[in-house]
């Protein structure tokens, strides 16, 4: 041992790094084809097959990583690609129905916008979820379906895509004033309904919503914590007893609302005064007595008679 020693420094110069010339990466790397084999009279084709599947989730799985980065940058810059493009092609919408919306969507919005702790839309009447603590009824409750690519984290690689159900909280309600057309928005704290975390359904179909792990809160850039207030629908939470954190969503129908108008005024039906009655037509002007009661007949006091005979035997009968 002590004479091995004596050459080791030499061995060091002429091959480098032990790491980069031993056997133990080939022989784990060989165990890793050895596990593919589930058949022993096709071990080669094990092999393969094996292999083969290996390579295409590693390209799969790269594939949606690169999905993953396209859509972020897509959504970063698409308000400048969008202003850029209507800039460029103004020739090419002219003359068509859209042309004042898209003008308008390009310029962006206005630098003022209104707030609002109640707003009416869809039939149903959304409250604040600030203004709600104080009331005994609970209007802050929003539903919606949307058509997006979602993720559970940075680090996911599987994409969900379609028709997601979101629940959320109402916390604010702004309107954003273009040229031409305003959009009423509404802001909600948004469960993460794509993860069993937060959303989660028993075996009597009712359906559980977590908001202690919360999505799209506006920390960070990509965060989408703002819907159209036409897309959302109401709903009323109602606390699990057994499991603290959980609620169930309790859906409504929409109801009938009218726009009565801003002037609350009240309305005073107008009185129009009776047309004078002209009775000159019906007596001259040299009539001085006018008779008021009819004349009285024989066929008059006949009857008048019988109905007195009448009442006495009425009286009678009774007494």
């Amino acid at each position: 041992m002590v004479h091995l020693v004596v050459h080791l420094v030499e061995e060091a110069k002429l091959g480098g790094p032990v790491h980069y010339r031993w056997m133990f990466p080939i022989e784990r790397y060989l165990g890793l084809l050895k596990s593919y084999v589930r058949n022993k009279a096709c071990s080669e084709g094990s092999i393969v097959e094996g292999y083969l599947m290996q390579e295409i989730l590693t390209f799969c799985s790269r594939g949606r990583i690169q999905n993953t980065k396209v859509d972020k940058k897509v959504h970063r810059g698409f308000v400048h690609w969008f202003a850029n493009r209507i800039a460029n092609n103004l020739n090419d919408i002219r003359g068509s129905n859209d042309e004042d919306v898209l003008i308008s969507l390009a310029q962006g919005p206005f630098d003022q916008a209104r707030r609002f702790t109640a707003y009416n839309v869809n039939g149903f009447k959304f409250r604040t979820l600030e203004r709600d603590e104080s009331l005994e009824t609970q209007n802050s409750g929003v539903f919606g379906t949307f058509g997006t690519r979602s993720y559970s984290s940075n680090s996911d690689t599987q994409m969900r895509f379609g028709r997601v159900p979101c629940y959320g909280k109402l916390i604010d309600i702004i309107e954003v004033f273009y040229n031409g057309f305003m959009v009423p928005l509404f802001k909600c704290e948004w469960a993460n309904t794509t993860n069993p975390r937060g959303m989660r359904t028993d075996k009597l179909g009712f359906t559980s919503i977590n908001f202690t792990r919360l999505i799209h809160t506006g920390e960070h850039e990509d965060d989408e914590p703002y819907i159209k207030a036409s897309e959302a629908q109401l709903v009323y939470y109602v606390d699990d007893e057994k499991e603290k954190g959980w609620s169930i969503p309790v859906h409504l129908k929409p109801r009938d609302l009218y726009d009565m108008g801003v002037n609350d005024e009240e309305i005073m039906p107008s009185n129009e005064a009776y047309p004078p009655q002209n009775l000159e037509q019906f007596f001259p002007d040299d009539t001085t007595h006018i008779q008021l009661a009819r004349v009285a007949i024989d066929d008059d006091f006949q009857s008048s008679s019988e109905n007195e005979n009448v009442e006495d035997d009425n009286e009678n009968m009774v007494l």
